[in-house]
């Protein structure tokens, strides 16, 4: 998920993180909630570590959740089959 997330405050220390790996990573959508923390959903090739799970997803839609200082990941999640092809594309074509 190939993201540079980076928190910009009216004043203060701009603040930065970086997700992604060496490998095909798309991040699609970046959104706060009420306490600010940093909500990332993209797509990854790399098999994908989850927090607090020993099992590595081959290929997955990633859904992560970044502390509102973006420092830390609060948790992580995958979701599809883990077919190895992405699944789920927030991009529409019309015909």
């Amino acid at each position: 998920m190939d993201t540079f997330t980076v928190l910009l405050p009216g004043y203060g220390t701009v603040k930065g993180t970086y997700l992604g790996t060496n490998d095909y990573d798309q991040a699609y959508f970046v959104q706060l909630d009420i306490d600010n923390y940093v909500y990332v959903y993209g797509q990854t090739k790399v098999p994908t570590p989850l927090l607090q799970v020993t099992t590595l997803i081959p290929i997955a839609d990633n859904l992560y959740k970044i502390s509102n200082d973006l420092t830390t990941t609060q948790w992580s999640s995958v979701f599809g089959r883990g077919s190895g092809n992405e699944e789920i594309s927030p991009c529409f074509s019309r015909k």
